[in-house]
């Protein structure tokens, strides 16, 4: 079993290792600037698993 130092290294690395392409990509929240009056709404896109696309 890996030590804790162990997966925070791995995370780290993994997370800004350029050459794997994500098939998401990070949520996103529009909150119209904080306004209630208007519609907030989260955003995001991933990949078809067939297309990658």
């Amino acid at each position: 079993m890996p030590s804790f130092n162990e997966l925070l290294t791995f995370e780290y690395e993994s997370a800004y290792d350029l050459s794997v392409k994500r098939s998401f990509s990070i949520p996103k929240i529009y909150s119209a600037n904080g306004d209630l009056k208007k519609r907030w709404y989260m955003y995001f896109s991933f990949a078809t698993p067939k297309t990658k696309n």
